[in-house]
Formats: structure tokens, C-alpha cells, sequence
């Protein structure tokens, strides 16, 4: 996957990182953040309900790809005790070897591959995410950076409430990290709602933190580019 990474990136890539992206980026540089204490929030909530009437129209993937999409999310920051609000939209897409490749605003690319997407920010980290064909149960590892990293689907019917809207039958996926086999574990759930992609993602509890809420979904759609 190195060469095919290799591959992808482009040095003009690396040279956009904007600084307060690099702290959301649906990436495991989430990890910096997750030193501090996390917050309590009720704007977020999940519950298992299969029939529950969605507020938004659903499809089989949970990460669309497409010129023009943009999500906007509320994310904390633990350094001011506060919320930003941050926004991502793909602006272009190339055909690079036999691949469909997107470029997102802030200097990150994805593509989609075995019915995953893998998307890798500009200081080459790598997150992959469950876009579709996906059950509970199903699992992936690979390494990033230094990172031993496992996803794991845990739930397909999950109702998130962020904010104002209430997301039905999302992915939920479990994502755990180390940096060697002797250290220490960390593992945060993501959510994905079908036909629209993450619309929450809350860090699990553990010695350093409590139970807290990193990103929360806010607006979503499509701009003519």
C-alpha cells in the first residue's frame, strides 16, 4: 500500500496543510487531541433502532465521493475549552491508475478500493473507512505512520442525534491505535450515515479522559464547482 501511496501524493499536496485543519482531519492525527479531558455534550446521542423513519435520503455508502460535496462540523478544542467549526469539500478529481481520486480543500485526497475508501491528509497519514458492503464484525488492520491501527464495524443500525438532525441505520465503526505492541491502546467509535458519510465521531473512555464528543456533523451537501 506504501507504493500506492507513494504514488497518489503530490509535493503540492503537502505544501497546503492549513494548521487547524490538521487537528480534524478524518485521520488519526485525531490522537494529539485525545491527550486532554473531553467534555460531556447532550447535542450528541446514539441509540440501536432499526426502524426508525430517517430525516435524510438514504444509500448503501457510507463515505460519497463527488466534486462538489462539503461537510461542515463542530469540533472541540481542548486548548480554548471551546468548539470550532470546520469545513471540508472536495474541489477536484483525477483518474490516476485505474482509480478515481478526489482532492479535498484542505490538501487531503481519497479514493475508493474493495469497497473502502482511503483517504490520506498531508502529512501522508492514512484512515480507511467502511464505504460499503459492510457488517458487523467486519475488521481491517494496517500501519500509518508508526501506527498499528484496527477498525472494526460494531453496529449498522445506530440512530445518531447531532444537533438538530437525527441520522438513522449508521455504521459504526471502532477504531483502536497503538504506537508499538507494549503500548498503550486508544480507540475512539465513528459514525457514518448511508448517503452521506461521518456525522459523529466520540473518542472511548480510558484512564486519561472521560467519555467526550470530537466532531459533530452540523450542515452537509453539494456546490456546483
Amino acid at each position: 500500500m506504501r507504493k500506492m501511496i507513494d504514488a497518489l501524493q503530490k509535493p503540492n499536496l503537502i505544501r497546503r496543510m492549513f494548521g487547524i485543519v490538521g487537528v480534524v482531519c478524518l485521520s488519526i492525527s485525531i490522537y494529539g487531541i485525545w491527550q486532554g479531558n473531553a467534555k460531556k455534550t447532550n447535542s450528541f446521542s446514539e441509540t440501536s433502532d432499526a426502524n426508525n423513519i430517517p430525516d435524510v435520503v438514504l444509500s448503501k455508502d457510507y463515505y460519497p465521493l463527488g466534486v462538489g460535496k462539503y461537510w461542515i462540523y463542530s469540533v472541540e478544542n481542548p486548548i480554548e475549552d471551546g468548539r470550532l467549526e470546520v469545513e471540508r469539500q472536495i474541489v477536484r478529481h483525477e483518474r490516476r491508475d485505474e482509480r478515481d481520486v478526489y482532492f479535498f480543500e484542505d490538501g487531503s485526497l481519497a479514493y475508493r478500493q474493495d469497497g473502502k475508501v482511503y483517504e490520506i491528509n498531508p502529512e501522508g497519514q492514512v484512515d480507511v473507512v467502511f464505504a460499503s458492503m459492510s457488517g458487523i464484525g467486519d475488521s481491517y488492520a494496517y500501519k500509518s505512520q508508526g501506527l498499528h491501527i484496527e477498525k472494526r464495524v460494531s453496529a449498522v443500525d445506530t440512530l445518531i442525534n447531532a444537533g438538530d438532525r437525527n441520522y438513522s441505520n449508521c455504521l459504526q465503526v471502532i477504531t483502536s491505535f497503538r504506537r508499538s505492541s507494549t503500548s498503550r491502546v486508544y480507540a475512539y467509535a465513528s459514525y457514518y450515515a448511508p448517503g452521506i458519510g461521518l456525522v459523529g465521531r466520540q473518542q472511548l473512555p480510558n484512564e486519561l479522559s472521560d467519555f467526550g464528543t470530537v466532531e459533530l456533523l452540523k450542515d452537509f451537501g453539494s456546490r456546483s464547482m
